[in-house]
Parts: C-alpha cells; structure tokens; sequence
C-alpha cells in the first residue's frame, strides 16, 4: 500500500505573524428600513422596501392561536389553519396549488404556521408576482370552503400529530405544566374534543379569530408599492373588523417550588439509551428591559461554541453532542432553558456539570472580555438575521406581538447589546436563575438512571 508522506516547514517569521492578531473593529451600527404603515379597510398594513434580490414575501398574521381557543375549541385553531389550502369558496385546493406554482412561489407553497398567540400566512415570490400573491392570500384567509369532505382527514392528521412521543417534547411539555399550571397555550386536542369539531365550529371560530382588528399584513423585499396597496385594498375590502384580542397576560416571572434542593422530575422511557435532560427557569418577556440582558446571559452559556455550558458538557466532558441553551419565548410564559440527550450512564455527571455552570456565573462572572466578545458576535448575528426579507419580517413580528416599538427597538439594537456590562448579568442572574425558580426534567430509563441521581436529587416520577 502506497503512503503518502506529507512534509511541512516553518517559514521563518510566520508564527510570530500569527501571533499579532487583528484589532476587532466596532460593531457596524443598523438602519432598519424606511416602512409605510397605514390601515387598510380596518387591516393593519406595512411595507417594507427592502434588498435588491428581485422577490418579496408576504406575510398576513392573524392574532389567533392556541392560547385564543375557548376550553371546548382545542385544536380549532390548527385545524382551521389545515383548512386554509383545502379550497376556497371560487375554487378548489388543486387550483390553489397551480395558482401557487403559476406564481413561482418559493417552495412551491405557502407556509402556513399556529403559534400560541399566532398564525402566519406567508410566502415569497418573485417582485412581478407579489400583488397576485397578496390577493391569493386574502382569498384563502378570508374565504375558505369549509368544506365536509376533508374534516375527517384533518382531524385524523391533527390528532397523530397531537399524540407528543419524542422525549424533546415530551420534556418540554412536563416543563409547561409545571411552570405555567392550566395555560391554555399547552392544552393538547383529545380524540373527543377533535371529533366533536364540525364546520359550524370551524366558521364559528373563524369568523370571530379571522378579522381586520387581529389582523397585520406585511410585506418585505422589491415590490411596486402602489401596485401592492392597490392589491391589499382589492383583497381585503370584506375582511370584518371584528373585535381586537384579548391583550397579553402579566410577564411577571413565577416562583415555582420553596425547596432549594434540586428536585428531578423524572419521565421513565424503558430501554432509552439516552437521557434528555431539560432545566428551565421562568423569565421576563421581550418587553421587559431585563430581556436583553437575558438574552446575552443565553450566549454566554449555550447558545455557540465556546459558550461555557457547551465548552464544559460537550466539548471537554464529551457528555452530549446537543447540549445548548435558549429563550423559549412566549407571552406570559417565556423560559430559559438548558437542554440535551446525553447517554444514560452520564446522566447524573451531566446534569451536575450543568448546574454546576450555573453556580459558576454567579462566583464567576463574565470579564469585559469574554462579555465584548459574545456582544459583538451577538451584535453581527442580527444584523446578518435582518439581511433577507423573511428576517425582517420575522423581527417585525416579533416585536409586535410584544408591543414594542420596531423602529427605535432595531436602530438602538446593537448599541443596547453593547451597553450591558458585567455586573447587569450578575444581577440578572441573581433574578431569576435561582435555584427556588428552576424545574428540571428529565426523560430516559429510570431503571438505569435514578439510582445515582438519588443519591443527591430527590427525584419525582
């Protein structure tokens, strides 16, 4: 067998080049866009000139989600969004599709998506096409078929996907319950509660989620704007005011438990081999200031590679390839969360380093050092997450649904990452990661794994 031997030498002078590393420039500041917002037939509209790509998305978001469904709705709000493709009262779900296609919309669809407080319609076309595409949008919101032929597959649909089996999931939902007792953002549709769905309950719900006062349509990217509003006028003249949704709950953070021990929730998965483990704490919301500095808080622990969490668990233990950090936003239930499978038999070593790391920001915090350098990571990733069309937008929505005012919030962005300093997560941290304030989950064999965790947890199952 052939050996390939590679051979390398020094050039003199070249490591001490290396050496003297580059000055960090300041962080570039951002302009968000020139937008033209106005009311359109009672329909909030903004447009965003934005790019140079020839393409545009549209997106129309209708405050309706599973946090708006009345205790016998469960799951109306999904099923109503399944509907929204399946055909209009002037044509079928097949013309929609071609309609679609004919538009050379991006992915060949459109996406329609149900949050807790939300639902989105939104695709991306070519500029030429985008006043065709804002009117096929009001036709399929405003105007769906409803009809009976497609219920019992929609429901059979929603009801598979309802039924949570991946441990992620199964995690996070035990982490709701118990944070956020009786939210009606985690009510799970039941096969009884699907079944008595019918059409009168669909145009029922419709008819009060689907209107002009819950309503934002945006659109981003190179367009003709008078041909667009023009098309938005069109397409929406019917649209019913309706009433405005009910407004936000409290973003006060919940205290949880009164025993400072950690206490594991322990969901047995026979025979897994691996672990997943979820370690929350409730938290403000974006419209709070301390946010930002939660924010920051998350990079600094696991949210990139050299994050302390991430450097710890995964790269220097080797207990998790997965293991990060993140702001699970929600309005009026926003957590930080650690989360990560690990192989079963570190399952206890893993989740004591974790919160271990949590111990360690409160004796260790952050230098100005460490701290600038995830600021200005921080400080490019939103710039570079505003650059296309569907980033803005989804910034812009972001912000509204927390009633923030998008324009200054973005023109201050960086400057605000940059002027929270060390001693702001130190008090941060002494806010709300305390250990009365946190829930931990775990889902894996209790067979294999609660033997140990005992032996300094006291675990719940």
């Amino acid at each position: 067998m052939n050996k390939i031997v590679l051979s390398c030498c020094v050039i003199p002078g070249l490591l001490g080049a290396q050496s003297n590393r580059p000055v960090v420039g300041a962080a570039p500041s951002f302009a968000p866009p020139v937008m033209r917002t106005e009311t359109v037939n009672g329909l909030r509209t903004t447009l965003v000139p934005y790019g140079t790509t020839p393409t545009a998305r549209v997106e129309l978001v209708i405050r309706s989600g599973r946090a708006t469904e009345l205790p016998d709705e469960t799951g109306l709000s999904q099923l109503v969004a399944d509907y929204l493709l399946e055909g209009t009262t002037s044509r079928s779900g097949l013309e929609i599709a071609r309609e679609l296609a004919s538009l050379g919309t991006v992915g060949g669809s459109l996406a329609i998506t149900v949050g807790s407080h939300e639902t989105v319609i939104g695709g991306e076309v070519l500029s030429e096409s985008v006043p065709r595409l804002v009117a096929l949008v009001g036709e399929i919101a405003l105007r769906p078929a409803f009809d009976s032929i497609p219920l019992e597959r929609l429901r059979a649909n929603l009801q598979r996907r309802s039924q949570v089996t991946a441990p992620a999931t199964v995690a996070a939902n035990k982490v709701n319950e118990l944070l956020f007792p009786h939210d009606p953002a985690d009510r799970i549709p039941s096969a009884r509660t699907l079944g008595s769905i019918d059409r009168i309950a669909l145009r029922r719900f419709h008819s009060r989620e689907y209107v002009a006062a819950r309503a934002h349509l945006y659109v981003a990217g190179v367009f003709d704007a008078n041909a667009v509003a023009s098309a938005i006028r069109a397409a929406f003249a019917g649209m019913p005011l309706g009433t405005a949704a009910d407004l936000l709950p409290s973003t006060q953070p919940r205290a949880v438990v009164l025993d400072t021990s950690p206490v594991v929730h322990l969901i047995d998965r026979p025979n897994a081999t691996q672990t997943r483990i979820h370690v929350a704490f409730p938290v403000v919301d974006q419209n709070h200031p301390d946010h930002l500095v939660l924010n920051q808080l998350n990079v600094l622990m696991g949210s990139v590679q050299t994050s302390r969490i991430i450097a710890n668990v995964r790269e220097r233990r080797g207990y998790s390839y997965n293991i990060s950090s993140r702001l699970i936003r929600r309005p009026g239930g926003t957590t930080w969360a650690i989360q990560g499978d690990v192989n079963r038999e570190v399952t206890s070593a893993a989740l004591r380093e974790i919160l271990g790391e949590l111990y360690r920001v409160v004796s260790e915090p952050p230098s100005a050092e460490e701290l600038g350098g995830f600021q200005r990571f921080m400080s490019g990733g939103n710039i570079v997450e505003m650059a296309t069309s569907r980033g803005i937008l989804e910034y812009l929505r972001y912000l509204e649904l927390y009633g923030e005012d998008a324009p200054r919030y973005l023109s201050t962005l960086v400057a605000n990452v940059h002027a929270v300093r060390p001693a702001d997560l130190g008090r941060v941290v002494r806010t709300y990661i305390r250990p009365e304030r946190r829930v931990i989950v775990l889902v894996g064999d209790a067979a294999a794994i609660e033997g140990e965790l005992s032996t300094w947890a006291r675990v719940v199952r």
